[in-house]
C-alpha cells in the first residue's frame, strides 16, 4: 500500500517508478539557455542565418539507469519574434513573411519516435505561419544524470508553408527556397 501511495505522489511531481524494473518515466522541460536552434538559407547575394532566442518544450522519456528506453512525446515551440540575425532589416522581412501577427509561434509536435543505439528517428508535424506539414529528422541523443540532449537537422522549403521566398530590388536579390534548420536541444 505504501508503494502505491509513493507512486501516486511521484506521478504528481512528474516522476513515475515502474515497480517491476528499474525504469524511470519522467517529463522533462527544455532548457532555453542551453539549447540552440539556427535557421540558415541562401540568396543570390549572400547566405543568411537566424537564431532562435526563445524556445519552450517538453518531452516524456523512459530511462533504464542512464540508458534511454522510450521517447514517447515531444513538443517544441519557437517565438517568431525571437528569431534574430545580424541584420535588423532581414529580421523584419523574416517576421513579416512568417506572418508574426497571426502566427507568433513555430511548433513541432512528435507523432512517432524510433529509438536506435545512438540516435532517434523523429517524425512529427511542423507548423509554420499557420501551415502544418510532416517532417522527419534524425537526432543524436546523449543522456546525462538529469538531462537529455538531442542534436540534429532537417531541411524544408519556404513554399511548403505558403511562404514566397523574398526578393528585393526588382528581383536582382532573391532568397533561395530551401531552409536548413539545425538544433541542439537540452531537456532536464
Amino acid at each position: 500500500m505504501i508503494l502505491y501511495i509513493l507512486q501516486f505522489y511521484l506521478q504528481l511531481v512528474g516522476v513515475t517508478i515502474d515497480t517491476h524494473t528499474d525504469r524511470q518515466f519522467t517529463q522533462l522541460q527544455l532548457v532555453n539557455k542551453k539549447s540552440e536552434l539556427v535557421i540558415t538559407g541562401t540568396s543570390t547575394q549572400h547566405d543568411w542565418s537566424a537564431k532562435a532566442l526563445s524556445m519552450q518544450g517538453k518531452t516524456n522519456i523512459t530511462l533504464d539507469g542512464n540508458k534511454l528506453r522510450d521517447f514517447s512525446w515531444l513538443e517544441v515551440s519557437v517565438r517568431v519574434s525571437s528569431l534574430k540575425s545580424e541584420k535588423s532589416k532581414l529580421d523584419e522581412n523574416m517576421h513579416t513573411k512568417l506572418r508574426i501577427e497571426a502566427f507568433p509561434e513555430i511548433t513541432f509536435k512528435l507523432s512517432n519516435a524510433t529509438l536506435h543505439d545512438d540516435h532517434i528517428q523523429l517524425t512529427g508535424n511542423l507548423t509554420v505561419a499557420g501551415i502544418t506539414k510532416p517532417i522527419n529528422t534524425s537526432a543524436v541523443y546523449s543522456v546525462f544524470s538529469n538531462e537529455i540532449a538531442l542534436k540534429g537537422e532537417f531541411k524544408v522549403n519556404m513554399t511548403d508553408f505558403n511562404i514566397e521566398p523574398p526578393s528585393l530590388f526588382f528581383g536582382t536579390l532573391k532568397t533561395g527556397n530551401a531552409v536548413h534548420v539545425s538544433y541542439s536541444l537540452i531537456f532536464n
